[in-house]
């Protein structure tokens, strides 16, 4: 019994620790600033639900707040780099017979 209760005591840092991280899914929306047409509030936990891998859209965007908006400010990313990418996604999933995001400028953007 003594050792049931240490292996459980060691055991919870572990189960604690897995649903914090579970928990940092990040902001439910987010704000990403357009250009002539206005902001994007992208469906960030949407997104996570549906495509359930994070590196779909992570291997371009850094995982961290604002992060796609400092690399825009370096240099790094365009704004059109972000829109592309989504569009491409977007129609990609509308191709293969799966419901999709719209891949109309007022679909997405707000004026």
């Amino acid at each position: 019994m003594l050792k049931r209760v240490a292996i459980g005591i060691s055991i919870l840092p572990l189960v604690f620790a897995g649903l914090a991280f579970a928990a940092d899914r990040g902001a439910e929306f987010i704000d990403l600033q357009g250009r002539d047409f206005g902001s994007v509030q992208f469906t960030h936990l949407l997104h996570q639900i549906n495509l359930g891998d994070c590196e779909v859209c992570h291997k371009l965007y850094p995982m961290e707040t604002d992060g796609i908006e400092e690399r825009v400010r370096a240099g790094a990313l365009t704004r059109r780099q972000v829109m592309d990418n989504c569009m491409d996604c977007h129609r990609k999933t509308a191709l293969a017979g799966k419901k999709s995001g719209s891949t109309s400028c007022r679909g997405c953007h707000s004026e």
